[in-house]
């Protein structure tokens, strides 16, 4: 008699153990997309008067690049490569908040932020 109640015992020590490794699993998969959210938020989040590090598509030159900034009402401040492709980025900044949404219009593939994460997309040139 003794070994149903360890075998019932056993079992629903097993079924205890899968409901708290889904619990976890839940659990890790909120906490992974709210810290998504955040680095997102900071990625993409540019004030006006701040800089934005403008990805241009591979085949832009810098001086294509210049000028897609310039006609769409930005500053740039300074060209550089990303780690991930030899494709040029500048470095520019705008007091009009719109301009990080026109440039995209001028043949700019994305604007994020040059100090989230430090900065570690961008290739040092010094």
């Amino acid at each position: 008699m003794s070994w149903r109640f360890a075998d019932r015992s056993g079992a629903s020590d097993r079924l205890i153990g899968r409901r708290s490794w889904r619990g976890l699993a839940i659990a890790t998969a909120i906490s992974l997309f709210a810290m998504a959210w955040v680095l997102a938020l900071d990625l993409f989040t540019i004030r006006a008067g701040e800089p934005g590090a403008i990805f241009f598509p591979s085949g832009a030159s810098e001086a294509q690049a210049f000028d897609a900034i310039v006609a769409a009402g930005g500053l740039p401040i300074r060209a550089t490569t990303s780690i991930f492709s030899d494709a040029v980025v500048w470095i520019a900044a705008a007091d009009d908040a719109a301009f990080f949404s026109t440039i995209v219009s001028h043949g700019a593939l994305v604007v994020v932020n040059p100090l989230a994460f430090n900065g570690c997309f961008l290739r040092s040139d010094t």
